[in-house]
């Protein structure tokens, strides 16, 4: 059976990932985080909704590291992971039959402790803040994952393209964050420019491009559309009424960016799973898929209304409709044989009621590089800096000092992440000096110029003497057997011609 066969192929793959080279790294390289120091941030937790009897975990154990839960994960398939697992949540389960897909909905802003509609038995774990961050954010740690990798793309390259791996919120960042980049990958995201959603993909099938409508037009599919019992949508008024508990009814104005965005995400997030719901030949494949739907916008909301305003209510009492939902409809599309996990992240700091003098600053030195260079989108996308993408890397790390020296001079215990100054990183910005200053040339002409030296990971010395004893032992050991076989005699070493030889009857 085809969910059976890539067992097989995942060792053979895995090999080749080892010979060929570690998984591409995410394009996050336009974006700046500002990290917020441990005290300002909110606890998280991994709450695992369903999983396939073959998954086994450890109830006892009571918390997880932010940057375990990708590599974990990437376990859990049935994949060796990048990064070595110390955690002793997972056991070993059943080799021969993994989970046929992951999906990991998360939430930011939010009571880490809410069970958002799930009123089944579940297992539960704390999320620990990790030593040393990949990426300068926790959600970005725990979506991410360590070294840059994350597991959308690490499950395309040991898989050669064939898995479906979807990457959905309406932030830029998060939904780059889970982005594949190979194959059948997809990352939609909202573009404030736009106001709509895009679909950013590395492959021809346009899957999801009717997620990609103007505000105007996916106002209208509000109507019919099922957003829960409690909410009912207004086209002349572009109006949304949620009616909480007690018959208090809350609106939502579409005409603000933080209540279109959060209704936005929403609807992108449930037209997605009856996309792939009614394409079932992209993932009865012999390889496993792999979403991450992140709720992103209860910030906005948040920063708009107040942490405790009844519009911050009215919206998660929306997601406990939305969120079993999502949870029901992959499990119908995987016949239950998909990992599914609930991610809850509380608040980041509120880096613009308690800084505004110090980002104000901030934003006065970034603005002319910002995606969207206004001054409510820079608050919003708070703690990320989304810069254009046509940007030098050299500009990018000195705006990443230009702000961490002026935070300095304010105090302001929060610094920007920058990008390590990797050895790919020194390549790819020597290659495009020299293809600025000089006229256009080839590839290897170019990299014999720059005299750029070869880059290997630090596992190139195992990789290298496991094939080179290797073939030397293959070598000796057809020496030896031609070596035997060259002087055998026939007559006394052959037991075939000893037993079918004729012997001369004798009087």
């Amino acid at each position: 059976m085809a969910w059976k066969s890539w067992r097989i192929l995942a060792f053979i793959a895995i090999i080749e990932v080892a010979i060929l080279g570690t998984c591409a790294a995410v394009d996050l390289e336009n974006v700046l985080v500002v990290e917020t120091p441990k005290k300002d941030q909110g606890p998280s937790r991994l709450t695992i909704v369903h999983k396939p009897d073959s998954v086994s975990l450890v109830k006892k154990v009571e918390s997880i590291p932010a940057q375990d839960i990708s590599p974990v994960i990437a376990l859990a398939l049935g994949l060796t992971p990048v990064k070595e697992v110390n955690w002793k949540g997972l056991l070993v389960g059943n080799i021969f039959k993994r989970p046929y897909a992951n999906v990991l909905i998360s939430i930011t802003d939010v009571p880490v402790d809410n069970q958002f509609g799930i009123d089944h038995p579940f297992t539960s774990y704390r999320v620990t803040d990790s030593p040393k961050s990949a990426t300068g954010n926790v959600l970005l740690d725990m979506i991410h994952g360590p070294n840059h990798d994350n597991v959308a793309t690490y499950v395309s390259k040991v898989f050669e393209k064939k898995p479906l791996t979807v990457s959905i919120s309406a932030s830029y960042e998060v939904a780059q964050a889970g982005y594949g980049n190979e194959g059948r990958s997809y990352s939609i995201f909202l573009d404030d420019l736009a106001d709509k959603f895009q679909v950013s993909s590395s492959s021809d099938d346009r899957l999801f491009d009717s997620l990609s409508l103007s505000k105007e037009a996916m106002l209208k599919e509000f109507e019919n559309f099922d957003f829960g019992r409690d909410c009912h949508f207004d086209v002349e008024k572009k109006q949304m009424s949620v009616t909480l508990p007690g018959g208090r009814v809350v609106a939502f104005n579409m005409d603000k960016r933080s209540d279109y965005m959060f209704f936005a995400e929403i609807f992108a997030m449930l037209k997605s799973s009856d996309i792939i719901k009614a394409r079932k030949d992209l993932i009865h494949d012999d390889a496993p898929d792999v979403y991450s739907y992140t709720f992103s916008s209860i910030k906005a909301l948040d920063m708009e209304y107040g942490k405790n305003s009844d519009q911050v209510d009215a919206a998660i009492r929306v997601l406990h409709f939305v969120i079993p939902k999502i949870y029901q409809s992959f499990n119908e599309i995987y016949d239950g044989q998909a990992l599914i996990e609930l991610l809850t992240h509380g608040s980041s700091g509120r880096l613009v009621f308690e800084h505004p003098e110090q980002l104000d600053k901030a934003h006065d030195v970034v603005k002319p590089y910002l995606h969207n260079n206004h001054k409510k989108d820079f608050e919003h996308r708070l703690p990320f800096i989304h810069l254009k993408k046509d940007i030098a890397s050299r500009t990018i790390n000195g705006l990443c000092h230009s702000l961490n020296h002026l935070f300095g001079l304010f105090n302001f215990k929060s610094k920007v992440h920058c990008h390590e100054e990797s050895s790919n990183a020194r390549v790819g910005r020597s290659l495009m000096a020299a293809a600025s200053t000089d006229s256009p040339i080839t590839e290897q002409n170019l990299i014999k110029k720059v005299n750029v030296s070869p880059v290997y990971t630090s596992d190139y010395p195992v990789y290298f003497n496991i094939i080179l004893w290797l073939m030397i032992i293959l070598v000796v050991a057809l020496y030896v057997t031609a070596a035997v076989m060259w002087d055998m005699d026939p007559g006394r070493d052959s037991i075939i011609y000893r037993m079918t030889s004729q012997r001369i009857k004798t009087e």
